[in-house]
């Protein structure tokens, strides 16, 4: 048997990268898109279309408290994931995901796993058998053209597991919130959640963007702005009911440094550590770039996909899948010419 340490990285080596480069469905063209902007890197950006749109208000002010870091050693594993959408073909879709996992030992080297596929509407036989392997046995019901964001979200929750199953008694960051949603479902979560409990692992997950409010209209990305130094607020208790159920990390902002930012901060403690314990072992353990964790930051940089390299991965498609190049007809360009 596998031992749990090394399931998920063997998952990220192996059968993941077998079921994803399979070619389920041959297609016989294929249009590079042409506008690099056309491609996303930070899931972040598409995170909210997984739930409600709507902006929510806190019920009441906010009681803010200085951030005092722990001290002490800790170790940290960060985990990001990317997706480059390189084309279309005249059967589905050729995309490109990396998934990174950043350390904060100096010796430990950071771990990147990188797949390119070609998605038609046979490949929620692909989603179907990552779904599995995360303890999932939910099918897709939705269009392919959102199947690539899906399937990134999958293989983040892979990487997440296996960052929470390489680190003991330390901190694990995630990028985002920790919501329910129609995808990421409790026993997704779970999983991971069950792993860092074993490893005695605190979970910490950070959003740069937020669509929580005060009933003033501030968003609770600015409202520690305005206050020197670093400072922390727990808000979970402020929130509806309604929006509770769906939480599965406890609810803070935080600005860990005086010249920083302030972040929606989501917690999953353990036994013994509350939540603003957790915070402020992460402020005392780790480094930070503009308020924001180092290690993250680490993950985010090698899970992304340069420019360059969308156009090198445009090519290997081509021949990886046996396709021929073809021109898209972009009517708005003729339509709206410069102005588009």
């Amino acid at each position: 048997m596998v031992a749990e340490e090394d399931y998920y990285g063997d998952l990220l080596k192996g059968e993941i990268k077998d079921i994803l480069e399979r070619d389920y469905d041959k297609g016989e063209f294929f249009a590079p898109i042409r506008r690099m902007d056309d491609y996303i890197n930070d899931y972040e950006m598409r995170r909210d279309e997984e739930g409600d749109e709507r902006d929510y208000e806190l019920k009441s002010e906010l009681e803010i408290q200085p951030l005092e870091p722990i001290g002490g050693e800790m170790e940290i594993a960060a985990v990001d994931a990317s997706l480059a959408i390189l084309g279309e073909t005249d059967r589905g879709v050729v995309a490109a995901f990396r998934v990174a996992i950043a350390y904060s030992e100096a010796e430990r080297p950071i771990e990147v796993y990188e797949y390119i596929t070609h998605l038609t509407e046979n490949s929620r036989l692909i989603y179907e058998k990552l779904s599995g392997l995360l303890g999932s046995q939910r099918e897709y019901t939705g269009s392919l053209n959102r199947m690539p964001y899906r399937i990134m979200n999958l293989l983040e929750r892979i990487a997440q597991r296996r960052a929470c199953s390489q680190v003991k008694d330390g901190i694990i960051l995630w990028d985002g919130s920790i919501t329910r949603t129609m995808e990421t479902t409790w026993e997704i979560y779970n999983g991971a959640f069950k792993i860092a409990r074993r490893n005695n692992n605190i979970i910490i997950s950070i959003s740069k963007r937020s669509r929580l409010r005060l009933i003033d209209g501030r968003k609770i990305t600015m409202i520690l702005d305005d206050h020197p130094g670093a400072h922390l607020s727990h808000i979970h208790h402020l929130l509806p009911e309604r929006i509770q159920r769906d939480l599965y990390g406890v609810v803070h902002v935080a600005k860990f440094r005086e010249d920083g930012f302030t972040f929606r901060v989501d917690v999953v403690p353990i036994e013994g550590v509350s939540c603003c314990e957790a915070i402020r072992r992460l402020a005392g353990a780790a480094s930070f770039v503009n308020g924001y964790p180092a290690a993250l930051r680490e993950a985010h940089i090698h899970a992304y996909f340069t420019r360059w390299e969308v156009v090198a991965l445009q090519s290997i498609a081509l021949d990886r899948f046996d396709l021929k190049p073809m021109d898209i007809f972009d009517v708005r360009t003729h339509i709206l010419g410069p102005f588009r």
